[in-house]
């Protein structure tokens, strides 16, 4: 099941992330400073697909639109999650 979080439009600051971390075993991958549409998630797709025997469970994209950060998540595999179909939306919205 795909849930899109459409809500999720705050960072946190640095300062408070660097005390953070995963409290399970995952694979992240980022991708920053990156410029065109939906680019920079298909690159995140892609190194979560190289992490994914990290963390089977689910997968999960946020980027930058214009109408602000856009989270993808699901619980599954993350060709599974992210279907061929969702990431040309992505690539033309994103």
């Amino acid at each position: 099941m795909l849930s899109i979080d459409k809500t999720a439009n705050s960072c946190r600051s640095p300062e408070k992330m660097i005390f953070e971390r995963p409290r399970e075993k995952c694979g992240i991958f980022a991708v920053t400073g990156y410029r065109g549409p939906g680019r920079a998630a298909i690159l995140a797709y892609l190194g979560l697909l190289a992490l994914q025997h990290r963390g089977r469970e689910s997968a999960g994209i946020a980027y930058c639109s214009s109408g602000g950060l856009e989270l993808l998540k699901g619980m599954s595999l993350v060709d599974q999650v992210f279907t061929r179909r969702l990431l040309s939306c992505i690539l033309y919205y994103g």
